[in-house]
């Protein structure tokens, strides 16, 4: 189960994304139960989310 977070085009009004990350960019993963907060580059994300629920495919 996951929850998607919409939020402001600017970069600007991200204030909720640097809270998490540092940055105001997006993909962000948070997961809580795995002790992960604020992961924003893609590449690691997709890698994590494999590693840790296996892969879709």
């Amino acid at each position: 189960e996951y929850e998607s977070v919409m939020v402001p085009r600017s970069h600007g009004e991200r204030t909720e994304v640097e809270e998490v990350s540092g940055q105001t960019g997006v993909p962000v993963l948070v997961d809580e139960e795995h002790g992960v907060e604020g992961m924003s580059e893609s590449d690691d994300i997709v890698e994590y989310l494999e590693e840790t629920y296996g892969s879709a495919s």
